[in-house]
This record gives structure tokens, sequence and C-alpha cells, in this order.
């Protein structure tokens, strides 16, 4: 953890962004069922991992992700 957390902040910042994306696929390949109904789990996964990983930032950034992705992609927002 802290040979990842010593790293500079894009480089952080990029695995935050992996980890959504990973966290996307997995949603869109593994958890078909879950289509009819809201769920979040992967993009739960992918936010802790950055949590831990990446620190407040990459917390920030894959949380801000995961939100928009969600809602853009799978649920979206209504009036």
């Amino acid at each position: 953890i802290y040979a990842v957390r010593s790293q500079p902040l894009l480089p952080r910042l990029a695995l935050a962004v992996a980890f959504v994306v990973i966290a996307l696929i997995a949603r869109v390949t593994i958890f078909p069922q879950l289509e009819s109904r809201p769920s979040y789990v992967p993009f739960h996964a992918a936010v802790i991992l950055s949590a831990i990983l990446t620190g407040p930032v990459g917390c920030a950034l894959a949380t801000a992700l995961s939100l928009a992705i969600g809602h853009s992609f799978f649920v979206p927002v209504q009036n």
C-alpha cells in the first residue's frame, strides 16, 4: 500500500480510473442479471480499492466517475 501511495498523483489517479473501468466491464459482462434493478456492487469495490490504494483524491475521483457512469448508463436520472 505504501509503495502505491508513494507514487506521484497522476499514476495514482490513473489507477483509480482503471478500477472504475474494470468495475464497468464487470458490471456489463459478469453481472448481466442485475440489469432490471440498480446495483452498484462492482463500483463499490472500485471505490474501496481506490480509497485504500490511492488515497482520498483517488477515492473522490473513483466515486465521481462511478456515480457519473452509474447514473448515465444504468439508471438515468429522471426529471
